[in-house]
């Protein structure tokens, strides 16, 4: 995931090059800040992520893929990755809970 990253933030850096929009360069920043903390992720948590991506049949990743996107253009508020994943799994969770009911 940590490789994933940096490769994003190398292509929003090449993105604020050519469009000449800052937007790019906090972009690449803060996904470099997520992927620098990738370690700190414990391994519950991401076992409890892919369970949850099991579960709610891939809706966790397409969360995971849009809020990559988001922080394309707006400051990441997660100070890491762990923070980034568990907020991920909460907002799963609710919709876990909404689609059973």
């Amino acid at each position: 995931m940590a490789d994933m990253l940096e490769r994003i933030a190398l292509v929003r850096e090449s993105d604020q090059d050519a469009a000449k929009d800052d937007r790019y360069a906090l972009a690449a920043a803060n996904l470099r800040l997520l992927a620098s903390t990738m370690s700190d992720v414990s391994d519950d948590l991401l076992q409890a992520t892919a369970a949850l991506n099991d579960l709610t049949a891939g809706l966790l990743s397409a969360l995971i893929s849009a809020r990559l996107l988001a922080i394309g253009f707006e400051v990441a508020p997660y100070a890491d990755a762990a923070a980034f994943y568990e907020s991920l799994i909460d907002i799963a969770d609710r919709a876990k809970r909404h689609r059973l009911n």
